[in-house]
Formats: structure tokens, C-alpha cells, sequence
């Protein structure tokens, strides 16, 4: 099967972190605002499916966001370029992650 076929269709590629971060950040307001559009497209039984299932893959892909961070932060560390208090707003806790997860729900 293909390795992408559960990828979110404006899923961040490894290419686009190694654009430049205005180009990253213009990628990502572009694919949040075609995001709201399609969510304002369904129908609120599709829409509040859609968002349990993000609360779900939140809370069962944790381990796999908080190594994804892990790195994030450890980059940041190598680099050295972050002040203190966005060092520690991206270094994300577990509990971040229910609060999300509780919070799409």
C-alpha cells in the first residue's frame, strides 16, 4: 500500500521545513484556511465526526508528537537562537496534548 495514504493532505513534508520560515508559515495559513473552508463545507454531523477523530488521533499518536517535539526543542537547544519563553511554549507536556484533545471534543 502506499506509505502516505493516511497522510493529511497538507501534512508538512520534511522538504517544506527546509524552506525558509516565512515560506513555511505562508504554507501553513494557506492550508489552514483551505482546512476551514472544507470544515464549513460539511454538513454538523460530519463536522463533529470529523473533530472526535482528531481528538482521538490526538490522544493515540501522543508518544509520536511529544518525539516529534522533543526534536523540535532539541534543535531549538543546538541552535541556541530561541529567548527562555518561546523555548518553553514549544516544549510541549502530555497534559498539552489532553487539554487539545479535550478541548476539539
Amino acid at each position: 500500500g502506499d506509505a502516505n495514504a493516511n497522510a493529511a493532505p497538507n501534512a508538512v513534508s520534511p522538504a517544506s521545513l527546509r524552506a525558509p520560515p516565512s515560506a513555511h508559515c505562508s504554507h501553513l495559513a494557506s492550508s489552514a484556511r483551505t482546512a476551514s473552508r472544507v470544515l464549513q463545507s460539511l454538513s454538523g454531523e460530519k463536522r463533529v465526526a470529523l473533530l472526535l477523530r482528531i481528538a482521538d488521533l490526538l490522544e493515540e499518536r501522543t508518544n509520536t508528537i511529544m518525539a516529534a517535539n522533543a526534536d523540535d526543542v532539541a534543535r531549538a537547544d543546538a541552535q541556541g537562537t530561541l529567548p527562555p519563553a518561546t523555548r518553553q511554549r514549544l516544549a510541549l507536556k502530555e497534559g498539552k496534548i489532553k487539554q487539545v484533545a479535550a478541548g476539539t471534543r
